[in-house]
């Protein structure tokens, strides 16, 4: 039993009986897309709650770059 993979139209033989991407990174896309807002949140709760260590980080890269 052959399916169409609802993100890119591919058709494929499922391994298992639940399977509904041909492969990993369609899946990966189509959770992505169904997911999009709730990721968006998630990312800027946590850039809000590690603004200090990320600043530091950035700046720590920035000065090692620019050395070189």
């Amino acid at each position: 039993m052959s399916r169409l993979c609802p993100h890119c139209g591919t058709k494929f033989e499922p391994a298992k009986g639940n399977q509904r991407c041909c492969g990993r990174k369609c899946y990966m896309a189509a959770y992505r897309a169904a997911n999009r807002g709730r990721i968006a949140k998630h990312k800027a709760a946590y850039y809000a709650a590690n603004r200090d260590r990320i600043a530091k980080h950035k700046a720590a890269y920035l000065a090692s770059a620019c050395r070189t």
